[in-house]
């Protein structure tokens, strides 16, 4: 075995040790065919060893390989947060950017703000912050002098590099015209409205509909999506226009249009609950600016769920 292999090398094994499989290391490294063949050729040359045993087109690693790997996985993995660590390590004039679903943005941009800001800081100037629509990318990459988290629903399958916390759970509601048959009892039960014709939210880029999805799977109940909308206001709005069902957390009494009533949603007589989670580069676990937010959005959410 040479003493020496290039870095880029190393990258390819560690990623072909993980996937398993020619066309997904292609994919993950943006490389060809040709090029994933010669680093294979390269690497096994290089080291004197197979690495991985091929079998319909399945790279299982060797004993050999298993054992490199568990000695490349860590530094690979610090070399490629590096300047993200460099970045962590001088925020203290940093500004948030704080990723929030549609739902949770319409209930928490306010709280959050005025919490932030009743909070001492550098200089005694206000928090710089900014609310976005939530996005994978602000959160993976954050750019320098951002202190990049994201809100929503909790958990999700992120990758090794994000870390997720849970922070509270609220209470889910259904939303009904004043004038349906529902609208009259103390509470509604998810099986009341198996056949009803909802309105939901688009969440824009994490828009999987899971939380649809965990329904279904947890009771075998779904729902029919008869109309997608932008926002919670157009949502309750069609409510009283096109005579669908919402479902959804907590919206303030005041922001209820005329002919809309609220009713706790309740699974086999328990109320539902929509859990909510903060998530992160882990380069800023335990950063005191991070503590700080996780620490006012589990208050806020625990205020809300009461």
């Amino acid at each position: 075995m040479k003493s020496r292999l290039d870095l880029n090398l190393y990258q390819f094994l560690h990623c072909l040790y993980q996937v398993q499989s020619l066309p997904k290391v292609c994919h993950e490294l943006n490389i060809s065919r040709a090029t994933f063949n010669r680093h294979l050729a390269d690497c096994r040359q290089w080291l004197g060893n197979e690495l991985f045993v091929v079998s319909k087109g399945n790279y299982q690693a060797n004993v050999f390989m298993r054992q490199l790997a568990e000695h490349i996985q860590t530094p690979l993995q610090q070399l490629e947060q590096a300047q993200q660590v460099v970045q962590s390590q001088n925020l203290q004039g940093a500004e948030y950017v704080i990723n929030l679903i549609n739902p949770l943005s319409y209930l928490l941009t306010e709280p959050i703000t005025t919490q932030l800001w009743q909070q001492p800081s550098e200089k005694s100037a206000p928090v710089n912050m900014r609310f976005i629509d939530w996005s994978l990318e602000n959160i993976e990459a954050p750019q320098n002098g951002h202190i990049a988290v994201g809100v929503s629903g909790y958990p999700n399958p992120f990758n090794e590099q994000l870390i997720e916390r849970k922070l509270g759970a609220l209470p889910v509601y259904i939303y009904l015209p004043i004038d349906h048959a529902l609208a009259t009892q103390d509470q509604v039960e998810l099986s009341e409205v198996r056949d009803a014709h909802t309105v939901r939210i688009s969440l824009g880029a994490y828009d999987n509909h899971a939380f649809y999805e965990k329904i279904k799977k947890a009771i075998g109940i779904p729902l029919t999506q008869t109309l997608t909308v932008a926002t919670v206001s157009a949502a309750l709005e069609a409510c009283v226009q096109h005579h669908l069902l919402f479902i959804g957390i907590q919206v303030p009494k005041y922001s209820q249009p005329v002919g809309v009533i609220q009713k706790p949603l309740m699974i086999n007589q328990q109320p539902m609950q929509y859990d909510v989670g903060m998530h992160y580069h882990r380069v800023l676990y335990q950063h005191p600016k991070v503590v700080q937010l996780e620490q006012v959005v589990a208050k806020l959410l625990k205020q809300i769920g009461q």
